[in-house]
């Protein structure tokens, strides 16, 4: 019986490691759930039913109570990510820039990559076209969020 018990708490102990610690593996939840249908199971088999269903309630009573304790205890905030985003979209295109505004490639549009405007760097797109970087290019058009230029002829 103690066998039993050492399985079944192993088996809580495995699965409340996957849900905690390395959630997606799936491995170490699939051997802690098969290490407690075992221990079921045996007691089952070993002891009679009034045992089996003892134990099948023990089992359940005891995930029941780690989980939750794992989940009110803030196990989750101490592996979360808390950090904030300082980024932000650039809301005023075209205020900033116009149709026709000419400017420099720093890299290889492709179709995207990092054109330089008035002395600011922005991400750029052409409508399909490779760029080489260095090219002088020029906006075409301007979009809620997206720059779209072609290579000056």
């Amino acid at each position: 019986m103690t066998l039993l018990a050492i399985l079944a708490a192993a088996g809580l102990l495995l699965i409340v490691i996957e849900i905690v610690f390395i959630p997606g593996t799936t491995i170490v939840g699939i051997f802690g759930g098969l290490l407690s249908a075992y221990s079921i199971v045996k007691a089952y088999m070993e002891f009679g039913v009034e045992t089996g269903h003892a134990f099948l309630l023990g089992n359940m009573i005891a995930g029941a109570v780690i989980l939750i304790v794992c989940f009110r205890s803030g196990v989750w905030s101490k592996f979360a990510n808390n950090s904030v985003s300082e980024g932000k979209a650039i809301e005023d295109l075209d205020q900033e820039l116009r149709i026709g505004d000419e400017g420099s490639t720093l890299s290889d549009l492709r179709p995207m990559g990092k054109a330089e405007f008035k002395d600011k760097i922005y991400e750029v797109q052409t409508l399909g076209a490779f760029c080489t970087h260095p090219s002088k290019i020029i906006i075409i058009d301007i979009s809620r969020h997206k720059i779209i230029v072609q290579p000056l002829t």
